[in-house]
């Protein structure tokens, strides 16, 4: 068990490592002498999901990491895309036993939504968070209400599994999140990394 908890951290490591590299290596100035903020933004998060998914379909001793299905597609769909599934880091387990929140529920939730690695963020952009800081922290960060149903398709899918106190990073591709068009600070194609923690929810 803890052979397979280090060969996957490794591997997620050794990931995140050649996105970095990417970023550096094409980030280079512009013709207009301006150092661009995404470079080859699409290849960069499309490889970078693939790349993880991968690694935790095959290192599945290790529990905490899952692929999870939307829940817009049942495990009978007749095609499923690696981009249908968000991947789930276990970073706490709630005490709670309570059922799960259902996608007509509401919720409070804790969390830090940031970007893969760019030219100037080097541990990604942070485009949104319910506190101070660039990590998520119980103590200092505020709930936030929201309905299930008012979600994008890969954070809602990720509620409708959580428990009470349940704390968990997830990896959501472009398709399950902000698609192919830019908004505000995320780029077209961004994979959406999310710290959430789950702390109340409700008919």
């Amino acid at each position: 068990m803890r052979n397979g908890l280090l060969n996957m951290r490794s591997c997620f490591y050794a990931v995140l490592a050649v996105v970095i590299l990417m970023v550096c290596a094409v980030g280079c100035d512009t013709s207009d002498g301006k150092t661009e903020e995404f470079p080859d933004w699409k290849n960069t998060n499309l490889r970078f999901f693939q790349s993880l998914s991968d690694s935790v379909e095959k290192g599945q001793k290790d529990k905490r990491w899952t692929r999870m299905l939307t829940w817009t597609k049942t495990d009978s769909s007749a095609t499923k895309q690696v981009t249908d599934y968000i991947i789930v880091q276990k970073l706490q387990i709630g005490t709670s036993e309570d059922k799960c929140p259902l996608y007509t529920d509401s919720v409070k939730v804790q969390y830090l939504g940031r970007l893969l690695p760019s030219t100037s963020y080097p541990k990604g952009l942070i485009f949104d968070k319910t506190g101070s800081g660039e990590e998520l922290n119980p103590e200092t960060f505020t709930n936030r209400k929201f309905l299930v149903s008012s979600l994008t398709a890969g954070f809602s899918t990720a509620l409708q599994n959580m428990h009470k106190g349940d704390w968990w990073r997830i990896y959501v591709p472009h398709t399950l999140g902000y698609g192919e068009t830019a908004g505000n600070s995320i780029p077209a194609y961004s994979v959406l990394i999310f710290d959430i923690r789950l702390t109340d929810f409700w008919h």
